[in-house]
């Protein structure tokens, strides 16, 4: 009869994270980089979303706008299809943005990190649909593959560990 290992009193939260190595360092400072470009380009979205709707609820601003430029600045319903695409390319954002903090973190391998990868990368490619753009469509479903493929490397890495 064999005895039960004994317990060491880690739960799967309380285990530490296995130590990156030396080199993971520049891949953190770079996903901190990212986080702040992401912060930065989900601030200048929500403001040109808060711009464009005062452009077209407020005729005053239309004139404004008619009087300084040669463009033509698309109608109503352009507008609600604009703020529909909106949602899904800041979802992707977001998602994105919580990823890079996580490996920022020193998180890679985690279920936590593999789900938010799989989230972004749905978003990005919905993102792709509205309007069809190939090169997102494409860059989303590779994301999601790839999401697929680390929790292939997980699984074969816990395998790996329960032999040893």
């Amino acid at each position: 009869m064999t005895e039960a290992p004994e317990s060491t009193g880690q739960t799967p939260e309380t285990t530490p994270a296995p130590s990156l190595s030396p080199g993971f360092d520049r891949a953190r400072r770079l996903s901190r980089a990212l986080v702040v470009a992401l912060t930065v380009c989900l601030v200048l979205g929500v403001i040109g979303l808060i711009a464009f709707t005062i452009y077209m609820l407020s005729p005053d601003f239309q004139e404004l706008v008619a009087r300084h430029t040669t463009h033509h600045l698309p109608g109503k319903g352009k507008y609600a299809f604009a703020l529909i695409a909106a949602i899904p390319y800041g979802l992707a954002l977001i998602y994105a943005r919580k990823l890079f903090a996580r490996f920022a973190a020193g998180e890679v391998f985690t279920a936590e990190t593999i789900g938010i990868l799989r989230t972004a990368a749905m978003w990005l490619t919905i993102s792709g649909f509205l309007p069809f753009q190939p090169l997102t469509l494409i860059a989303g479903v590779a994301t999601y593959v790839a999401a697929y493929v680390m929790v292939e490397a997980c699984r074969l890495a816990d395998d790996s560990a329960s032999i040893v």
